[in-house]
């Protein structure tokens, strides 16, 4: 079963809401994933502790070094794996890449956040060389917003990643109240009372679908060439 890990060593890039939000239509498809939380600060298991889980969605916590064999138990036992990595440890970072079947680095709109994502695919083709073995990995732009100005930085910050020969995903998962209010209140996003929603939840449902729809077709992508 496909593991799929979100790695990039800066934080506040929008792993752990990326990786929440695939679950969670993953498991509105009637599909099952397990979410490996590899962070000691927990912050996706602090999500999960909040009410309870959707049905197909499990969350187990692992260290550093159990995270490989977390990982392969794992894809014995779910549909999906999805693998939220501390960003401050390298080890994690190369850990994860090298049970995945795909790798998200996740951007937000600042050099920062592209320096890291450069620094993470460099990792991947580390360990794709080190174990002959193609792990695609896409850089995922996260919280872009509306407006003139945070265009124009969107587009500065993708000029750095394509400068880098860093693919970036077609898909940008948008910044939306929504999911701020997921994150703090738990749950999935559409089962959120309605003043806690913001303006256009099925906006933000769309914006997810689209993503999963992308992650979907480059693992079968992955899959066919792999195949050949």
């Amino acid at each position: 079963m496909p593991t799929i890990s979100f790695c990039s060593p800066k934080g506040g890039c929008g792993k752990s809401t990326s990786c929440i939000l695939l679950a969670l239509e993953i498991a509105r498809r009637g599909l099952s994933v397990i979410i490996i939380d590899s962070d000691p600060k927990g912050w996706l298991s602090s999500w999960a502790a909040i009410k309870e889980l959707p049905k197909g969605i499990q969350v187990r916590q692992a260290a550093q070094d159990e995270l490989t064999e977390a990982a392969m138990d794992a894809a014995e036992a779910a549909d999906y794996v999805l693998v939220d990595v501390e960003g401050s440890d390298d080890a994690s970072i190369i850990d994860a890449i090298m049970v995945s079947d795909l790798v998200i680095v996740p951007s937000q709109a600042s050099r920062p956040d592209a320096l890291g994502a450069v620094q993470t695919l460099k990792q991947v083709r580390r360990r794709s060389r080190l174990l002959n073995k193609d792990i695609p990995a896409r850089v995922l732009m996260t919280f872009t917003e509306a407006g003139a100005v945070e265009f124009r930085i969107t587009g500065e910050v993708k000029n750095i990643l394509e400068e880098a020969g860093a693919p970036i995903m077609s898909v940008q998962l948008a910044y939306r109240p929504i999911f701020k209010s997921m994150v703090t209140f738990g749950g999935d996003y559409m089962d959120l009372p309605k003043k806690l929603q913001g303006s256009s939840p099925e906006s933000a449902r769309e914006n997810v679908g689209v993503l999963a729809h992308e992650i979907s077709e480059l693992l079968k992508a992955q899959f066919t060439a792999a195949a050949e």
